[in-house]
């Protein structure tokens, strides 16, 4: 994700000054130019707070294992006050699935943009995290 991706929605959500807890669910894989990117932003490497063992770009400390199970994180993902996915992983669509059942808004996953913002359209299609048909499409920034 593209550093003015995320801090579109966290303005619009008067979140941008709150803590930012990247979370990746393969260590081995994680996307570590996406890390660099967001930790190098000047507006979002202020707040962000990465677990201890954490692969961790703003430490220089690439390469570090994770100290905290898949589980713990998709509990963080699921009762953030924001949550921001991709909607190419299939966990980032089941952590949008449980936060929609739990009724908890403010799930960036599935994406559209209104004007100058980014804006969440599953609060009002929910259905559409079940649509196999448009689950592959690029919606986001």
């Amino acid at each position: 994700m593209k550093p003015e991706y995320i801090k579109n929605i966290l303005k619009q959500l008067n979140m941008l000054n709150q803590p930012i807890l990247p979370i990746d669910t393969d260590s081995v894989n994680a996307d570590q130019e996406a890390h660099k990117k967001i930790g190098d932003d000047p507006d979002l490497s202020k707040q962000i707070k990465y677990e201890k063992g954490h692969l961790n770009f703003i430490n220089k400390t690439p390469g570090s294992t994770w100290n905290r199970s898949v589980a713990s994180y998709i509990y963080l993902a699921v009762l953030a006050d924001v949550y921001i996915g991709n909607p190419v992983d299939q966990l980032s669509l089941w952590i949008a699935r449980m936060r929609y059942s739990l009724g908890i808004k403010n799930s960036y996953v599935l994406t559209e943009k209104k004007g100058d913002n980014w804006v969440s359209f599953i609060d009002d299609e929910y259905l559409v995290l079940y649509d196999s048909s448009k689950l592959a499409t690029p919606w986001m920034g």
